[in-house]
This record gives structure tokens, sequence and C-alpha cells, in this order.
């Protein structure tokens, strides 16, 4: 692998995860966070409901590069949901 490579590819990556989480899954940037190594890509954060925070992983999981997910996401309801 030429120098470098493994740098573009991370970079490749978190700029996917950018856009998938925000424009695919709906999730704020503030809401999620995730680092990458070696292609692993991990997620952070706090989602409302359950199903943004397996949604994020499934279209993480499918970006070019990305070898697997973690992913850590606390899914914690809004209080106006619970109301």
């Amino acid at each position: 692998m030429p120098h470098g490579s493994a740098k573009q590819l991370e970079e490749e990556i978190a700029a996917a995860t950018d856009h998938v989480l925000e424009w695919i899954v709906g999730i704020p940037r503030r809401q999620v966070q995730y680092s990458i190594n070696n292609g692993w890509v991990t997620l952070t954060g706090r989602v409302g409901l359950h199903y943004k925070r397996l949604h994020a992983q499934e279209v993480v999981a499918k970006i070019s590069g990305v070898k697997g997910v973690t992913n850590l996401i606390d899914v914690q309801p809004d209080k106006a949901v619970l109301s």
C-alpha cells in the first residue's frame, strides 16, 4: 500500500460517514461522533429512537472501505415523546 493510502482511505470514510449520518439517517452531527481505525468505525453518542441507532450502523457498514462497525450509540428518548 503506498504511503498515505491508509490516511486517505480514512478521510474518505470520514467524509462518507458524515454524509450518511446527516442526510440518510437524519442524525445531527453533534449527536453522534465516530472514530476510524484501520477501516473499523466506532460510533458513539445519543439518539432519541432505537431505529436511528440501528440505521446508523447499517448505512455506515455499507461505506466502501469500512471493515466493520462498533455501535456504542445510546438511545435516550426525547422527553416530549414520552409525555
